[in-house]
């Protein structure tokens, strides 16, 4: 069923999709983003990628070396605060805007 389907991985500051870039999944420069609270860096990798833009490698070199030969995807970011946050302030996860459950 999931081969029916194309990933489009975008990223940003807020949930505006006028703010939403696309992230360039499986190549080695970063997405950045910033605004006024941090600026930050997003890598995504997924092995066998089918997905927008049409062009991305379906691989990268990532999921050749050890321990990530049998990782599926990775995300990886880094950020620096533009202020102090408190600890307990902070929430990380990642969101979707829609349902995938179905379409895996």
């Amino acid at each position: 069923m999931a081969d029916k389907y194309m990933l489009r991985v975008t990223a940003g500051s807020d949930y505006d999709e006028a703010n939403q870039k696309l992230v360039h999944v499986n190549t080695e420069q970063p997405l950045s983003i910033s605004n006024s609270k941090l600026d930050a860096s997003l890598t995504v990798r997924i092995q066998n990628y089918r997905g927008e833009p049409v062009n991305s490698p379906s691989s990268c070199t990532y999921f050749e070396t050890d321990p990530h030969k049998s990782d599926l995807y990775s995300i990886s970011f880094s950020f620096t605060p533009k202020k102090d946050i408190n600890g307990h302030d902070l929430v990380f996860g990642n969101d979707f805007d829609h349902p995938i459950r179905d379409k895996l």
